[in-house]
């Protein structure tokens, strides 16, 4: 699929039909690709008005991937809740080019200087080459106060910034 037949799209609970919309196909998606979550768990922290989701869809319609972050503001802090890309979708780069695009706008428009994810361990590597590490400097009573994470998880961080330069992606 190429640039002009997809687009990003940011949105988070403001109330409107438009961003509800969004939210519920974003739900839908996280529900189907992470069946092991609690469906309420994630319609909970999608429908979050302190969380913003970034997605990237089909101009025909359709969300090919989604993620969700949480942020801590007072802290400079923010933790990727959810990441998904449909099964039709994957392995074409779209879950790198959707965290570089969060990794952007982070950096544009907020005071974050760190993203945190509680890692799947089938998908540390997929965040290593994403730049996060898994030696957290964070104080560790910044990380207490992120989403708990659960068994079969890693912690890692990310710096804000770190590897951005001339990243692009050919979609």
């Amino acid at each position: 699929m190429r640039n002009s037949e997809i687009g990003f799209r940011v949105t988070h609970n403001d109330g409107t039909t438009d961003s509800m919309i969004a939210l519920d196909c974003l739900k839908r998606l996280f529900q189907f690709q992470l069946p092991e979550m609690p469906k309420d768990y994630i319609s909970r922290l999608v429908y979050d008005p302190s969380c913003l989701s970034i997605t990237i869809v089909k101009k025909t319609g359709g969300f090919i991937s989604g993620i969700t972050i949480r942020q801590l503001q007072a802290r400079h802090v923010a933790q990727i809740v959810f990441c998904a890309v449909s099964s039709a979708e994957q392995v074409k780069g779209y879950g790198a080019a959707l965290m570089d695009h969060l990794k952007h706008h982070i950096k544009a428009t907020s005071s974050v200087t760190h993203l945190l994810v509680y890692a799947d361990n089938y998908y540390v590597g997929f965040f290593q080459k994403q730049v996060f590490t898994k030696s957290v400097s964070l104080d560790q009573s910044v990380s207490m106060e992120c989403v708990k994470g659960y068994e079969g998880v890693t912690l890692m961080q990310y710096a804000i910034g770190t590897g951005l330069e001339g990243r692009q992606y050919d979609l």
